[in-house]
């Protein structure tokens, strides 16, 4: 018996729902299932609520999901009290949320009528991308990751000049460079073609540097092994992956679309710059 987790069912919808939760409502008294000092909970809210929790796989009970709702809802009446529905930061989430509701909502009906590949497409695309899978390749890497650093190219020649994992720890220590390693594999019919080409490019022993938000991240390479998919195998990996530019082109062609037939004025130069 599946039983929610209404702290975590609060955290996932309290947002939204603050911004209605002072609402007067017109409901008919049959499709009030409880209510909290005075505000409705509704049938339609319980409904919606069982039908997601079944789609995704779970098989809810009516009694916790609107346990759920009630502990929800006493959570939501003290934020009002505490006059949250006032604080800019939350009414930015709720107007945020909304924006993202109503933009997917949109996408949703945009990419209704993009047709799947047929297999005459899949067997066109599985043989203009043998890199991806007759000539599938496995990469090893082996990871060093460490925290912004002032002096980083001072050592970056020697870096370059690296071709062992044992050479790399050591330029990094005489550098006071302090890391983590870790170890990562990745095959070539997962990546972004522009990923690809990079890839084939190095040799093994080369460092790939990566900047991330905490820092630096430097691949170097290990190995490199050819394991081949062969048609069948791929069939359902290229029909998601043709699906998904299908999906992205067709966005983007409406998206221009909507650009011309709107009016979109940049009254903040400042917001146009790139940082």
């Amino acid at each position: 018996m599946f039983k929610s987790s209404w702290w975590g069912m609060c955290v996932l919808m309290a947002v939204p729902l603050l911004s209605a939760c002072n609402q007067s409502h017109q409901n008919d008294a049959t499709q009030v299932v409880a209510k909290v000092d005075g505000v409705e909970i509704t049938v339609h809210q319980l409904n919606y609520l069982m039908a997601k929790l079944s789609a995704e796989g779970k098989t809810p009970n009516k009694k916790d999901v609107l346990d759920d709702l009630i502990n929800q809802q006493l959570l939501i009446n003290q934020a009002i009290k505490n006059k949250v529905d006032q604080d800019p930061n939350v009414l930015m989430q709720v107007e945020m949320s909304k924006r993202q509701i109503y933009s997917q909502d949109s996408i949703a009906r945009i990419v209704k009528g993009v047709s799947a590949p047929e297999l005459a497409d899949v067997k066109k695309y599985y043989e203009q991308h043998a890199e991806q899978f007759s000539n599938r390749t496995k990469y090893k890497f082996h990871a060093f990751l460490f925290s912004n650093v002032k002096n980083f190219d001072s050592f970056s020649a020697d870096l370059e000049k690296s071709t062992t994992i044992e050479q790399t720890q050591k330029v990094l220590a005489d550098a006071a460079v302090k890391f983590d390693e870790r170890d990562i594999e990745v095959s070539t019919e997962l990546l972004p073609s522009e990923m690809l080409a990079q890839l084939t490019k190095m040799k093994v022993g080369d460092i790939k540097v990566i900047r991330t938000q905490a820092g630096y991240e430097l691949d170097q390479l290990m190995s490199r092994q050819i394991t081949p998919l062969d048609f069948a195998q791929s069939i359902d990996l290229i029909k998601s992956k043709i699906g998904a530019e299908r999906v992205r082109e067709k966005i983007d062609t409406e998206l221009k679309d909507y650009r011309k037939q709107a009016k979109i004025e940049y009254v903040d130069s400042s917001a146009t710059v790139g940082k």
